[in-house]
């Protein structure tokens, strides 16, 4: 009889490779949310904001991530985005592929050209009226972050 090591004196479900460790966050159910072409753009942003934290958190490409938004867009939305795909073709353009591509083309559609400059006038003429301190606080930062504007350090 020949000398064993001790790795032939464990049993063989402890000389198995580790198991991977299972991603928490891709077991969530969590759908992305729908939009139906609405022309508020604050609910748009809301709706741009939501798909792009489902999007970081799935770790989608942007191939993927614009698939499963084009599987989103219903109603109005649904119709615009046919329409689009028509035209492109018709003006001989590609086809779209990736979210950044479709979300630019949604930003020029859906967000009015005067939206930025509308939420800059509101930022700068919010006034806390009957509003709670925390709650004035919480619109004066909605609305810089939706506009963009940073805020000078001290």
């Amino acid at each position: 009889m020949g000398v064993r090591s001790v790795e032939d004196l464990q049993p063989m479900r402890e000389r198995r490779p580790p198991r991977q460790q299972v991603d928490d966050l891709r077991d969530m159910k969590f759908d992305p949310p729908e939009f139906e072409g609405n022309l508020n753009p604050d609910l748009f942003i809301e709706w741009i904001q939501e798909l792009e934290i489902f999007f970081e958190v799935r770790e989608y490409s942007d191939e993927k991530a614009f698939k499963v938004d084009v599987l989103k867009v219903e109603k109005c939305g649904s119709l615009w985005y046919e329409n689009v795909k028509k035209d492109r073709a018709r003006e001989g353009k590609a086809r779209i592929r990736t979210w950044s591509k479709l979300k630019k083309i949604m930003n020029k559609r859906f967000l009015p050209d005067n939206y930025k400059r509308d939420l800059y006038l509101r930022v700068s003429s919010l006034n806390q009226g009957c509003l709670s301190v925390e709650a004035y606080i919480r619109a004066f930062e909605q609305l810089q972050i939706r506009s963009g504007i940073e805020e000078e350090p001290e």
